[in-house]
């Protein structure tokens, strides 16, 4: 009844008057099945109405998660521009060109899975209509550009991979009642949005999937203070026994049973997590200050009692706005009741450990101030429920200038252990091993060309910000058509990551490189072709 109520008070608002011919694709690599749409959703099936979409495991009907998208919003010329996505989404496939929304038939979503070729899949044989926005492949013969029946789509060893370019140009899209909020028309953020997901037929991998979004600015102004938020409307089975929270430490967002026992999975019930593994990044005196989980909040629903107060869906863009910056939604800060002094301020819900019961937990309740009073003491409890988290990264001083792009990856995943609690610590258990193989994979597709010119010789610069913490990024020129290796070591000559033997047109490059899962020290990296090599040094300090 829960989901009825929720699915009414969604379609009273609904625009009818989108131009956008739905497409969904059945996302399913290995164990964890779900959906994506063309409008910016996924973890919903629209197929027959409003459904749950991600299954686990895949096949059993059991879901974990009912819909999420992610929503973004900044200051162009001082006016909010606001996009929403949550339960119906405000996107649009298609691109911008010269600052103008265009789409055609070729802008849809992408799906190609093992076994695909050129003659048995159409996606996999026009794959290469959408490299220019975005879409990843390895290339084979190493030419520059993408040859079917020699060249990889997607990424090498991926059960399936799905892309699409969507941009917030279509205005026939936006609604106030979108769920989170929405409807805002004047000014547009003209982003232009390339969205990849894959995974793999890897049993240590087989309940987790990969999410990318790479977003560029293709306004003609900057986007000032721009923030971006993962809304997930999670379910572990039984909609209405969950708690939520999160490990900033960790960059985790996490929603587990309340209980030890669920209406649907039964006893030991899953734990649903999404994990950021690239996030925009703040220069701050020279020095880039990648944000990660910026701030997560517990949001209150529409059409039901919401677990915090002053955490609403529907009370405009600029709430939503205040949410995603990590405050409630009238612009006040979120106060910690197990903390003291200054530290009761905080942009993380629930930031504590329930499985020791240390920091601040939903068994602690939570302190409804819905007014600029950080004095408030009297804590209200929370029994399990209905959860909804907006998982963010951004900041206020964040800018995207005309024609830059950012990133901002994570994946979502679920595990089971013995307990609601013990599935909640493996979840967390596994969050290094999914950095390092995330880390491991995302480097052959992630090199950023710059700029027309053509170079006058190799060059290695120096990387950027050094000493780094956790990200730094490495230039390059080359000169001509060659294979390159761009390799990261550690001190004893152990290697780290990298590109190995990749073909480059003519031109500069950035390469970024992530150190989270490593210690402070030196490290090198080497630039090779067979007419240069250069070694340099850097250090990451934590």
């Amino acid at each position: 009844m829960k989901k009825l109520i929720t699915i009414i008070f969604f379609s009273c608002f609904v625009n009818s008057f989108s131009q956008v011919s739905i497409q969904r694709i059945v996302f399913q690599p290995n164990n964890l099945k779900t959906y994506f749409q063309n409008t910016g959703i996924f973890n919903q099936n629209t197929t027959t109405g409003n459904s749950p979409g991600l299954e686990w495991p895949a096949g059993s009907g059991n879901f974990v998660a009912f819909s999420s998208g992610i929503s973004m919003a900044c200051f162009v010329r001082d006016t909010l521009a606001f996009v929403s996505a949550s339960y119906r989404g405000e996107y649009a496939p298609g691109y911008f060109q010269n600052g103008v929304f265009t789409t055609n038939p070729n802008f849809k979503i992408y799906s190609i899975k093992s076994g695909d070729n050129c003659s048995n899949s159409q996606d996999y044989a026009n794959w290469g209509l959408m490299v220019p926005y975005g879409a990843p492949f390895k290339d084979v013969n190493q030419n520059g550009q993408y040859d079917c029946s020699i060249d990889i789509p997607g990424y090498p060893n991926a059960s399936q991979t799905i892309f699409m370019c969507l941009t917030d140009g279509d205005l026939s899209q936006k609604s106030w009642g979108e769920g989170f909020s929405g409807g805002v028309m004047n000014p547009l953020l003209k982003a232009q949005v390339a969205i990849t997901a894959w995974g793999y037929d890897n049993p240590a991998f087989e309940n987790v999937q990969f999410i990318k979004y790479q977003i560029t600015n293709k306004h003609i102004y900057s986007w000032k203070s721009f923030h971006l938020g993962l809304m997930v409307d999670a379910d572990i089975g039984d909609a209405v026994d969950d708690r939520a929270g999160c490990d900033s430490s960790k960059n985790l967002g996490f929603i587990y049973n309340g209980t030890n026992y669920d209406n649907d999975y039964g006893a030991n019930p899953p734990a649903l997590g999404f994990l950021v593994l690239r996030s925009p990044a703040l220069n701050r005196n020279g020095v880039s200050d990648t944000l990660g989980m910026s701030s997560l909040a517990v949001l209150k629903c529409g059409g039901c009692t919401g677990p915090v107060v002053c955490n609403g869906f529907s009370h405009g863009s600029m709430e939503a706005f205040n949410m995603m910056r990590g405050l409630k939604n009238k612009g006040y800060p979120v106060l910690n009741p197990v903390a003291t002094g200054n530290s009761r301020i905080t942009k993380y819900n629930f930031s504590g450990d329930p499985e020791s019961g240390t920091g601040w937990n939903e068994i602690n309740g939570f302190l409804a101030n819905c007014s600029s009073d950080t004095n408030i003491t009297t804590t209200t409890p929370m029994n399990p429920g209905d959860r909804r988290i907006l998982l963010n990264s951004g900041h206020d001083s964040l800018i995207v200038n005309p024609g830059q792009t950012i990133e901002f990856a994570f994946a979502q995943y679920v595990d089971r252990g013995l307990s609601n609690l013990n599935s909640l610590s493996r979840l967390k258990n596994k969050v290094s091993a999914i950095k390092t193989y995330y880390n491991s994979v995302s480097g052959s597709v992630n090199i950023s060309a710059l700029g027309d010119i053509t170079p006058q010789k190799y060059e290695l610069f120096q990387n950027y910000p050094n000493p780094f913490n956790p990200e730094t990024t490495i230039k390059f020129n080359v000169p001509e058509k060659s294979n390159v290796t761009l390799e990261i070591f550690d001190i004893s000559g152990r290697y780290i990551s990298g590109i190995k033997n990749n073909f480059f047109n003519p031109g500069s490059y950035e390469f970024t490189f992530d150190g989270s899962n490593l210690a402070s020290g030196i490290y090198f990296y080497r630039l090779t072709s067979n007419k240069f090599s250069q070694t340099k040094k850097m250090i990451l300090l934590k």
